[in-house]
């Protein structure tokens, strides 16, 4: 009579390794030459997969916007299980213009504009926000300029003395307006206007 062995028993979870076993027992040992028992204990190797961590947190970006997190292997794949995917992931974020402060304002032209400017510091990168103006311009009033007082000695034959002035520079901008440019004084200091 041959052998009886029971049914084997389900495979017993994976070790470390990914060694699994199950086993059987012998129910009926064989009698009068019948045939023998066979194995009683069966192993095998399961794959077990890649085991990483979390990711970790982003990195700040650094002066291009690249960003950068990383995860690490807790267990390699064994027996050809589904090996680790990437352990480094990197990507860009939107970083805006850089620009420095304004410069002091300039002195005003001959018009009454003054101007002020500033400079990139960094531009924009990887769809940040873009630069703001570098120039600003602006009306400032001037007001008008003009000559000392020329004064003719030699009365005329009214007895009356001209004094006068140029316009060197005009009101710009609202400025204040140009005074009297011309002035008639009689011989005794009395101004006739």
């Amino acid at each position: 009579m041959p052998c009886i062995m029971s049914e084997w028993t389900n495979w017993q979870a994976p070790d470390a390794t990914g060694t699994i076993y199950r086993y059987r027992s012998v129910v009926r040992p064989p009698l009068n030459s019948g045939d023998k028992c066979k194995e009683l204990f069966e192993v095998k190797k399961e794959p077990l997969p890649c085991i990483t961590s979390d990711w970790e947190s982003w990195s700040s970006p650094d002066a291009t916007g690249t960003i950068s997190r990383y995860r690490y292997v807790l267990r390699p794949a064994l027996n050809n299980g589904t090996k680790c995917g990437d352990l480094l992931e990197s990507g860009k974020v939107p970083l805006p213009c850089i620009m420095s402060d304004w410069e002091s304002w300039s002195s005003p032209n001959t018009t009454g504009t003054v101007a002020r400017y500033r400079y990139v510091l960094r531009p924009a990168l990887n769809g940040g926000k873009g630069c703001g103006d570098l120039l600003e311009l602006r009306k400032v009033q001037l007001p008008c300029i003009m000559s000392e007082c020329v004064l003719l000695r030699r009365p005329d034959a009214t007895g009356t003395i001209f004094r006068y002035r140029f316009v060197l520079s005009p009101a710009l901008n609202d400025g204040k307006e140009c005074g009297v440019l011309l002035e008639l004084m009689r011989d005794d200091n009395i101004l006739l206007r």
